[in-house]
């Protein structure tokens, strides 16, 4: 399976250091992480990680989402928290060294409280070692991770697993339930739940016939589409067959350049479920801060998409874009 080359910002930090704006830019694709810093909108400073390589082993989301948020930080606390000479009479008395000192013991005491009370509040608490820890029993585990869906989105993951036909702590029923009561947001239960009523008979893919056309219309129609970096472009896709189809952000390809990812799409919703006779669409942007440091000159490029039923590959989606930098 080719890894998708598409970046998704998951962390961004502006600060102002000497009257120059600095803005910290970290994104993602798979378990590979960026981390970019621009100066005045210039590029200064950019590292990329492909944690698989680094680390030869098995990455898991916890150890991959520490690594790019610690790589952030890094890189905020060396361009956002400059430290400045003091130019100030030196010649302090003790006293003023002694009470400097204990304000600064406070401080620190003041600041490790907050980010102890940050980290267990915000963080550990969703974790599989704290929800392990104090929730043994399945019953008493699944009704945390209804509290706590909309921050770990763990549910969704183990429903992800029962309709992928993999080992999950998940029932079809429980999932159904969870659904109804919207604990698992609707656009993520149409990428599973279909999967749970498909019957096999219902449905005989003809392979010997192209039937891309009759699988789902793309509107706008138009063969090549513009982007711009001031308004969003919606690709519609409508299922014209009679049963579910999923539509998956494949690849971005951008001909004459290798920075792809100024192509975003907006909450970074690359695929979708279709139930039959149902359309929904991609949202397309350009990212802004991306966008500023391109030449200026003309682009194209296009969308790969791959449609499936049944975990199967049926058709693929291609979709010719352009846009340019004034």
């Amino acid at each position: 399976m080719k890894i998708l080359k598409h970046f998704v910002i998951v962390l961004t930090d502006t600060c102002t250091i000497d009257n120059a704006i600095y803005v910290i830019n970290t994104s993602i694709s798979g378990f590979i992480y960026k981390v970019e810093v621009y100066k005045d909108e210039v590029l200064v400073n950019a590292v990329k990680i492909d944690c698989i390589t680094e680390y030869k082993q098995k990455i898991n989301p916890d150890f991959f989402l520490n690594q790019y948020q610690q790589a952030h930080k890094k890189m905020r606390q060396q361009y956002c928290h400059i430290a400045k000479a003091d130019t100030s009479n030196t010649e302090f008395s003790f006293e003023k060294k002694d009470t400097h000192m204990l304000k600064k013991s406070v401080a620190s005491i003041i600041i490790l409280g907050v980010l102890t009370y940050v980290f267990i509040t915000q963080i550990l608490i969703y974790t599989d070692v704290y929800i392990n820890m104090f929730f043994s029993q399945k019953a008493d585990k699944l009704a945390y991770l209804e509290k706590v869906e909309e921050k770990t989105h763990k549910l969704e993951k183990a429903c992800m697993l029962l309709a992928k036909k993999e080992k999950s702590i998940a029932t079809v029923h429980e999932c159904q339930i969870w659904c109804d009561k919207r604990i698992i947001a609707k656009e993520q239960c149409d990428l599973f739940l279909a999967y749970f009523y498909v019957k096999p008979h219902n449905v005989q893919m003809d392979e010997d016939k192209n039937t891309t056309n009759k699988l789902y219309r793309l509107s706008p129609e138009q063969d090549i589409i513009e982007l711009q970096v001031s308004k969003i472009f919606k690709l519609n896709v409508y299922n014209e067959s009679n049963h579910p189809i999923s539509v998956v952000l494949k690849d971005i390809i951008l001909d004459n350049s290798n920075n792809e990812e100024i192509v975003q799409f907006k909450e970074a919703k690359t695929s979708f479920m279709l139930a039959q006779k149902e359309e929904k669409s991609f949202s397309i942007y350009l990212e802004p801060s991306y966008y500023k440091q391109f030449p200026s000159t003309k682009y194209s490029g296009y969308l790969l998409f791959d449609v499936s039923y049944k975990n199967k590959i049926v058709a693929s989606i291609k979709k010719a874009f352009y846009f340019v930098v004034q």
